[in-house]
């Protein structure tokens, strides 16, 4: 699930998260239209 993936600073690496990821969709942080989570095993 590399569209997951965030860079760790800490690890110097790319992480991809496990188990329930929030998700977040709209135009800017101020402004949430939609929600939701996604499973990653």
């Amino acid at each position: 699930m590399r569209a997951f993936s965030y860079w760790d600073s800490a690890a110097d690496a790319w992480v991809t998260p496990t188990g329930t990821v929030p998700i977040y969709v709209g135009t800017s942080s101020g402004d949430i239209r939609l929600h939701g989570t996604a499973t990653i095993r």
